[in-house]
């Protein structure tokens, strides 16, 4: 009896100890948790910055920039132009549009997109798409949602590629060690044309002293 209740025992203290490890190689060995967050790109890209982008759909190629100078935010997104101007712990927002008054473009301020931009750029774990993209993604869908498939240079910057978890998605998104920002995205999306690769890629990126945005005379 005793042989079999020291036996029982010997169990019970086994199991315990192969679910631990059991965890441990599921958070840790199976389980990438990607950690390029947007606080991690707040803390290793600071001061100011301009990173320009090549979005390639098809024969399609749009320009898109972010870009950071004394606080002050520029970015461009489907041929628009915007600046977002800090005053006090807000950003005001204006658009570059056609004024018939001036006959030429002019900023224009755009009051109804304040708090919207205001909440992109100040909130904890999303950000600014473009420099952020991959950090949203893992937001929206879990930091769990990539692994890492291979490392490479964009622009001469060291870069870790990743790819989904599951599933057998084409969809690669490549982050820059350094600051976390993406560099590259490559993903296939229905078109109007059918299906077909859609690319954005990192074409300039600089900082400091090299650092130059639109200004405004307010």
């Amino acid at each position: 009896m005793k042989k079999y209740l020291r036996q029982f025992v010997i169990v019970l203290l086994i199991i315990p100890c192969v679910v631990v490890l059991l965890a441990a190689c599921g958070s840790n060995g199976n389980k990438f948790i990607y950690t390029y967050t947007k606080a991690f790109i707040d803390a290793n890209l600071t001061g100011d910055f301009w990173v320009k982008y090549e979005r390639t759909q098809g024969s399609s190629i749009t320009i898109l920039i972010t870009a950071r100078k004394d606080e002050n935010w520029y970015q461009t997104q489907g041929g628009s132009e915007y600046l977002y101007l800090k005053e006090g712990n807000a950003y005001k927002v204006y658009e570059k549009k056609f004024s018939f008054e001036l006959m030429g473009f002019d900023w224009i301020y755009m009051p109804q997109y304040d708090s919207i931009i205001t909440d992109l750029i100040t909130h904890p774990t999303e950000g600014i798409d473009t420099i952020y993209s991959a950090a949203n993604m893992a937001v929206r869908y879990g930091a769990e949602i990539f692994k890492k498939v291979a490392e490479t240079t964009v622009l001469g910057r060291e870069c870790i590629v990743f790819g989904p978890r599951d599933g057998d998605s084409d969809t690669r998104v490549t982050v820059d060690k350094e600051t976390g920002i993406t560099m590259k995205i490559t993903e296939a999306q229905s078109t109007s044309g059918g299906y077909g690769v859609v690319s954005v890629i990192c074409t300039e990126f600089l900082r400091g002293d090299a650092v130059s945005i639109p200004t405004i005379d307010l």
